[in-house]
């Protein structure tokens, strides 16, 4: 008992203990908040990639492959597929006028059958609650699944942009977008030039006029200033990539299948990932077996597709956390150096103990739980702390921003328009059990000397 009442007296009658608090929390909380903002961005990117490529993708050249459809039926019968989606990918340019041309991915997609492979049709920003007076009598939201313009915007072939490729939609300090004149349903020159790729792989250029009837966000700016979506028919024929026939060299009948060049796959919820990528390249293997002549392909999970990405924020998460984790050493001194201080300061009444008849054992156990008292009061603070800021981290970015003119995060350049940050319950529990750790180790050394000191020279010190 006696051990607990001068553990508590200490405590509450030095201020030297409290500094040694004050480095717990801070080191604490700066553990805490790295590795949520981190983990938070990571979470974002894994989400975000996860939502654009689905959960598998079999993919060919930019050609494309012959027979997609009979691919696509096989993949869509397997027991672990709940929704897969033919699509073709192109490279190409976008001219708005006025001098503005930019390099875009181009794809085509049927818009029902693609939302259900990765809910596209969340992604489109024009909807009922935001669309303007001027486009009140449309619904931009289904323009955008079908890509058929209203009579009245003319006979161009619909066009869905992302939000961050005009250059009248501007974000401001708070990454939120102004649309300045918005180019939805602007009759205005939209010339979209895909890249028609011929048999000897020589690129030949297809311009076509259209109209932009809705924009997308996916919430990475790197993909919504690049990509645009058009009709898969449209642009199917556009590529020539439609069944053609035509004739050989020789006079004769040569009919050349229609093409495609991925098919993205959606997974049962209840499927496992490495169930379906099992399954999905099984299938695949017997497409190419049944059909030599088709190009190679590829079965990708949206894991294997980022990898290299999302592999390198896991490791900047890592190194950054042993960084600060390194840095946070510094509460351990400081608490060797307090208790050090105050074991000088209390030797003689270390030596009253001792004469007393507590043990040396007894003596080290309550600087140990001294020391230990400080790591759990310092890591509640920190935790506390780390809460606060991770919480409000965007509220304080924007009372920053407008006090000081101080930026920590410009939602005009990183790939979200918010600080993204995230308290994961285990990574907080081990931060914690370090911090409460980091009290005690402080105080080992500390405490083996105050064990050891000899109650006749103890009572002797001054």
């Amino acid at each position: 008992m006696y051990k607990l009442l001068l553990i508590s007296r200490y405590l509450r009658r030095k201020i030297a203990p409290m500094f040694a608090v004050l480095a717990v929390a801070l080191c604490t909380a700066m553990v805490i908040i790295v590795i949520s903002v981190m983990g938070g961005f990571l979470k974002l990117m894994t989400e975000s990639a996860y939502a654009l490529e689905g959960d598998m993708t079999i993919m060919s050249g930019l050609r494309g492959f012959e027979h997609y459809d009979q691919l696509l039926e096989d993949v869509r019968q397997l027991p672990q597929v709940e929704a897969a989606a033919v699509v073709i990918n192109n490279y190409g340019l976008l001219n708005l006028g006025n001098d503005f041309i930019t390099h875009v991915q181009i794809i085509g997609i049927q818009g029902e059958q693609f939302d259900k492979a990765i809910d596209y049709r969340k992604s489109l920003y024009w909807t009922a609650d935001r669309t303007s007076e001027q486009h009140a009598d449309n619904d931009l939201t289904e323009l955008g699944m079908t890509f058929n313009p209203p009579a009245s915007w003319g006979q161009r072939p619909g066009m869905v942009m992302g939000i961050a490729i005009s250059p009248t939609n501007q974000r401001n300090s708070k990454g939120q977008y102004e649309f300045l004149n918005s180019i939805v349903g602007r009759q205005i020159p939209v010339t979209l030039t895909a890249m028609l790729i011929q048999r000897s792989g020589t690129p030949s250029p297809r311009p076509k006029q259209m109209i932009v009837v809705n924009e997308f966000k996916s919430g990475l700016y790197e993909v919504d200033k690049l990509r645009v979506f058009v009709d898969f028919d449209f642009l199917q024929k556009t590529l020539q990539m439609d069944q053609f026939e035509g004739v050989d060299d020789e006079g004769n009948p040569d009919v050349q299948p229609a093409r495609a060049n991925d098919i993205i796959i959606k997974a049962r919820p209840e499927v496992d990932l490495s169930q379906l990528e099992h399954a999905v390249r099984e299938v695949t293997g017997r497409f190419i077996a049944d059909h030599p002549q088709v190009a190679r392909l590829q079965a990708l999970t949206w894991k294997q597709r980022y990898a290299t990405f999302l592999g390198a924020v896991e490791k900047e998460k890592f190194m950054l956390t042993i960084l600060f984790a390194i840095i946070s050493m510094v509460a351990v001194v400081m608490i060797g150096v307090v208790f050090y201080m105050i074991v000088m300061e209390k030797t003689h009444d270390i030596g009253v103990l001792r004469a007393m008849g507590a043990s040396r054992s007894g003596i080290v156990v309550i600087f140990l739980g001294y020391g230990t008292a400080v790591g759990v009061i310092g890591a509640a603070l920190g935790l506390s702390l780390a809460s606060a800021v991770v919480y409000n981290i965007n509220e304080i970015q924007d009372w920053l921003t407008h006090m000081f003119g101080f930026t920590m995060w410009d939602p005009k350049i990183y790939f979200f328009d918010k600080i993204p940050a995230r308290l994961d319950g285990t990574e907080v529990a081990v931060i914690m059990i370090l911090a409460v750790s980091s009290g005690l180790l402080g105080a080992v050394v500390p405490a083996l000397l105050a064990g050891r000191l000899s109650p006749v020279e103890a009572l002797r010190h001054e």
